[in-house]
């Protein structure tokens, strides 16, 4: 029987506890809280009702992260917020145990494919646009809120696309995660209490794309430096190593390239041109020849920046061909989200 310890009794430690035990695994969750913290937290009750369930093989480990709880554990499940350099982690790795995370976890258990969208900003929003657009026919989770994997477990039969949220936290410790289609908004400097370096916090980005081959779409902002530069990485294979103990980019062959910008014309790729009236139309580039789409007058998406996230929505949205009527639909239902820019 496999052991696994899962890091964090939050509601992603305990949707991947839930579902570990669903697989005959025996659990043990360890949290740096007390005992009468966790307690009096809003997951309690969920932690008592899996331990009534599985009795035995749910344990727990509070107060800290002892390293003789790793004696005999295969599997180690992180909370995205667990630095890889926590030497807790680093022991594990050392020891041979497997690390990852709920993403790569959904990822595996999902029955349908991934669109992921990562960056530093502008995440929530293009997935909100695509979940618009999408309707019923997709979910949209990940970092956004719901653990996404307790939502692939439970998927109506009208959803055909599973839409991501996918922070550099959770892409670092990902092994087979291999989107459909995968989507850079930018990189600027970020998280680096987390991340050790620019460099490094890149790199956890690059592998939304390590794994991806000729089936396979990634789409980058042509308007940020730091994405054109991963594309051309990319591109030619030559995609950033990750750390010992997780997997090094596949070079099974290139996934299709497509770009979107707000700022200049691109090949194989969505941007804008103005006609003679001074409207401002979406316009798609492939192959040298361009076609208009539709005019663009979404009011919910002002500003560059939106405008941008706008686009990334599209292109993926064209890639999985859908209809131009949804895709402007969507964007007409699409509002801001709160707290963001």
């Amino acid at each position: 029987m496999v052991k696994s310890i899962v890091l964090g009794t939050g509601r992603s430690g305990l949707a991947v506890a839930g579902f570990l035990l669903d697989q005959g695994h025996t659990v043990m969750m360890s949290d740096r809280s007390s005992e009468s913290d966790v307690k009096a937290s809003a997951q309690w009750p969920e932690f008592e009702a899996l331990q009534r369930q599985y009795g035995e093989k749910l344990e727990w480990a509070l107060g800290g992260h002892p390293p003789e709880i790793l004696q005999g554990c295969e599997q180690l499940v992180i909370s995205p917020g667990v630095p890889i350099h926590a030497p807790f982690i680093q022991e594990a790795l050392q020891r041979g145990v497997k690390v990852t995370g709920e993403m790569e976890l959904a990822f595996v258990r999902s029955p349908k494919p991934v669109i992921a969208v990562t960056g530093t900003n502008g995440k929530s929003t293009t997935c909100s646009v695509l979940g618009e657009m999408l309707d019923e026919q997709g979910i949209v989770g990940g970092n956004i809120g719901t653990p996404l994997l307790h939502q692939v477990q439970h998927l109506s039969p009208q959803v055909e696309w599973v839409v991501a949220e996918v922070s550099s936290f959770q892409l670092a410790t990902v092994h087979t995660f291999r989107p459909r289609i995968g989507i850079l908004t930018n990189i600027s400097p970020d998280h680096l209490d987390h991340h050790k370096t620019l460099e490094e916090y890149r790199s956890a980005k690059s592998r939304m794309f390590a794994q991806m081959d000729e089936n396979d779409t990634a789409i980058f902002c042509w308007d940020d430096q730091q994405a054109r530069e991963m594309m051309e990485e990319a591109l030619s294979g030559t995609l950033p190593e990750w750390f010992d103990g997780f997997p090094k980019p596949a070079r099974k062959g290139t996934p299709k390239i497509r770009c979107y910008s707000v700022e200049e014309k691109v090949e194989n790729g969505v941007s804008f041109t103005i006609d003679e009236n001074a409207c401002r139309w979406v316009t798609r580039y492939v192959e040298g020849v361009a076609e208009k789409l539709f005019p663009w007058d979404f009011d919910s998406l002002p500003g560059k920046a939106m405008m941008s996230n706008g686009l990334a929505a599209i292109t993926a949205a064209l890639e999985i061909g859908l209809p131009l009527e949804k895709i402007q639909s969507g964007l007409r239902r699409f509002h801001p989200l709160h707290y963001r820019m």
